[in-house]
């Protein structure tokens, strides 16, 4: 039986819900909405995330995060 932290857990949760396809482009208050984790969390996991690469991050009005 493999243990995860609760971070890891909710990192793995995220990433499922990108790979699913749901949309081009997603928000982190979209993410947080979908996968039912707080918000705060669900931004520091996206920027974790982006920053070892397995996420690409978008600015501007149209922006959010994509695999």
């Amino acid at each position: 039986m493999i243990k995860l932290s609760r971070m890891a857990d909710y990192g793995v949760i995220l990433m499922v819900h990108m790979a699913r396809g749901h949309a081009d482009r997603t928000a982190a208050p979209e993410l947080a909405e979908a996968t039912a984790l707080p918000l705060p969390t669900v931004s520091k996991l996206t920027k974790q995330l982006a920053a070892a690469g397995l996420l690409v991050s978008h600015r501007g009005t149209k922006g959010g995060y994509a695999l």
